[in-house]
């Protein structure tokens, strides 16, 4: 655990089922190896977020340039100050066109809305899924949907129960993008807790769950998803004031919401003279659609959540 900047803690663990059961985070399955699990806290107080993209694929070469030029454009709207920017990947998309083959690979899963007020092109969430999807709204009207939600007030919420039902359950044929099918394999996973009145000891946190695995399956090292589920609200779980207090109430009030996970899954920090704090990801380029980043605001940010259908 070190503080990368201030207000915001960077945690890695990796370690086996016994090590992670010490830590909150079991039970887990380290049969094929070691979980590695990377996260972000960011005091709510002083951190608010906002969504970028949706309009094209992102690359390395100008991530770095788009997260602060995007977070310049969040503090004209709402009077923030400078500082880094943390981001994680958003929702899913339609990876190689695979949902909707009539529209390009960028296009999002669910509805979304970036800082400056556009609204992309977007697939409708997949109908087996609508149950499953939330879409998060922050306060300069930005907002991204992903799914399923898997933590609520700090306690799992997606149960290995859940995993009996076929749409749960990896099929014989490919899983078309925004589909949960993937869910009872352990893939690399992304992920955020956000509380619904972010504050003192009310902290954001952005996490992955990394896989050393080249191919993706039963034998990953990555996560299920009712061992994300158990890992999320572990980390809501962990909110402390500045006396080392829970805040009143207990844990977070609020979502652990599974982002896209596999090639997708990545957590970074980025100063604002480009130099990369905080660089977790799956190995190659990463491919994602939506960021969802998180930057000093003057006043604390009020996130709201809602079906991605309203």
């Amino acid at each position: 655990m070190r503080q990368v900047a201030d207000g915001i803690t960077h945690v890695r663990i990796t370690g086996n089922a016994e090590m992670l059961d010490r830590v909150g985070m079991g039970p887990v399955d380290t049969t094929h190896g070691p979980k590695h699990v990377e996260y972000l806290r960011l005091d709510g107080q002083r951190y608010g977020g906002h969504v970028m993209g949706g309009g094209r694929m992102f690359a390395d070469f100008d991530m770095g340039a788009g997260l602060r030029a995007n977070a310049a454009l969040v503090e004209q709207k709402l009077g923030a100050a400078g500082g880094p920017v943390a981001y994680i990947n958003g929702g899913y998309y339609n990876a190689l066109r695979g949902a909707d083959r009539t529209v390009p690979n960028h296009v999002p899963i669910g509805p979304v809305t970036t800082s400056d007020g556009a609204s992309p092109r977007s697939i409708a969430v997949p109908a087996g899924y609508r149950d499953m999807y939330q879409s998060v709204s922050f306060g300069d009207g930005s907002r991204y949907t992903a799914g399923p939600v898997v933590a609520e007030n700090g306690k799992a919420i997606f149960p290995e129960e859940a995993l009996r039902q076929k749409r749960f359950q990896f099929p014989s044929a490919a899983i078309k993008p925004g589909e949960l099918s993937h869910a009872e394999h352990p893939n690399a996973r992304a992920g955020a807790v956000i509380p619904d009145v972010p504050g003192r000891g009310r902290d954001y946190r952005l996490a992955v769950a990394l896989s050393s695995n080249e191919s993706r399956g039963p034998k990953d090292t990555g996560m299920t998803m009712p061992e994300w589920s158990r890992t999320l609200a572990r980390l809501a779980s962990l909110d402390r004031d500045d006396k080392g207090r829970l805040p009143p109430g207990g844990p977070t009030p609020g979502l652990g919401l599974n982002h896209d996970g596999g090639p997708s899954a990545q957590l970074g920090l980025v100063t604002r003279d480009r130099s990369m704090l905080v660089d977790a990801r799956q190995v190659g380029e990463p491919r994602t659609s939506t960021l969802v980043a998180f930057s000093p605001r003057s006043e604390p940010d009020q996130p709201t959540w809602m079906d991605p259908e309203d």
